[in-house]
């Protein structure tokens, strides 16, 4: 019992110690990283000398012989636990033992056991932030049980070490296979002095999902970092206000261009905006024939979205966008773009222009 205590709090003082290590690891908070399971499985104890499947002495029952099934012991258990780290966690597991002879009783035991958890495969191979195919966790822990004697009952401590293999099948679904060893110190209730036993079982393990569940990796950064990305947000900070002063500026510089009758077109590389003063949709060939070239040398098409400032009502700022749409593809035209090439839209965005494009 002192080298399996031992041997437990070795173990977990290995994966306190390489959770420290592992910083960057979001451990989430008391809500996240819990999990239900449920088993099935059958056992085998020191006082029989094999399985029920080949021990006939345990089929023979009042002088009959059963089925297998009907003298092995079974049992069903339920889960529930939270991962504390990648590494370990805690959980509580009840089982019932199965008795298909109905003697002394179908349900013959209670077992209530407190385990902890110590996931072997992230200790070995490390965590990489993501949960891997096949995963064993060691488990350990002491309980309670209670077994139904044909009226000799008998309360036990009980001690258990188990290997579970996970077998992940989803995000947050596994199947787990897990082979236990059990040990009863004093089972009073068979005449002796202690009971030892291995379990089997299957079952299935639900992760429940949670917002910071499944322990993301965190990128830690040093001082010189934090100080080069303030450097480059304040940068940005600095270029978004200069813009937008210029923004501020070009806008200005149109509006009194316009309201002194002049054509203003606006060139980058795939977009082109023509002007237009209040209420009017009249366009010179002259006025688009610096973008021409452009759109000649590029055969995609040509969308013309006119759009028109808040004045006026909605029906008549839609016929003014085509119109001024239609106006800018007559020019276009008449500078040699084929006009099978021309699409036109209407738009209202608080500019009066149309906006030339090419996809």
């Amino acid at each position: 019992m002192k080298k399996f205590i031992f041997m437990l709090t070795l173990l977990m003082g290995i994966t306190v110690s390489a959770n420290a290590q592992t910083a960057i690891v979001d451990n989430g908070t008391a809500k996240d990283n819990w999990y239900v399971g449920v088993g099935v499985g059958t056992n085998v104890w020191n006082d029989v000398t094999s399985w029920a499947l080949f021990n006939t002495k345990s089929n023979v029952v009042d002088g009959k012989t059963n089925s297998w099934w009907r003298t092995q012991p079974f049992y069903a258990n339920v889960t529930i636990g939270k991962m504390m780290t990648p590494y370990l966690g805690a959980e509580v597991d009840y089982a019932l033992g199965l008795n298909f002879r109905g003697y002394p009783k179908f349900i013959d035991s209670h077992n209530l056991t407190g385990n902890a958890v110590v996931n072997l495969t992230n200790v070995v191979m490390g965590y990489n932030g993501k949960r891997r195919v096949f995963e064993v966790e060691l488990l350990g822990g002491v309980g309670w049980v209670h077994n139904f004697n044909n009226g000799d009952d008998s309360d036990l401590m009980s001690v258990r070490g188990a290997l579970r293999g996970n077998v992940n099948v989803g995000k947050n679904l596994a199947i787990t296979i897990t082979p236990e060893y059990i040990w009863l110190p004093k089972n009073v209730g068979d005449g002796v002095v202690s009971k030892q036993g291995v379990n089997l079982s299957i079952g299935l393990k639900y992760r429940i999902p949670s917002k910071r569940g499944n322990f993301p990796l965190r990128k830690l950064y040093n001082q010189s970092e934090i100080d080069e990305l303030n450097a480059t947000i304040k940068t940005l900070q600095t270029t978004n206000d200069n813009l937008a002063k210029a923004n501020a500026e070009l806008s200005a510089t149109i509006k009194e261009l316009i309201a002194k009758g002049n054509k203003v077109v606006i060139h980058t590389d795939n977009v082109n905006t023509v002007f237009f003063e209040q209420g009017k949709s009249d366009v010179d060939n002259a006025d688009i024939a610096s973008i021409v070239k452009a759109l000649k040398d590029n055969n995609g098409s040509i969308v013309l979205t006119g759009t028109t400032s808040p004045e006026g009502g909605e029906k008549l700022n839609k016929a003014l966008g085509v119109s001024r749409a239609n106006a800018v593809k007559k020019a276009l035209v008449a500078n040699g773009i084929d006009a099978e090439r021309i699409v036109i839209k209407n738009d209202y965005d608080n500019q009066r222009s149309v906006v030339i494009t090419i996809e």
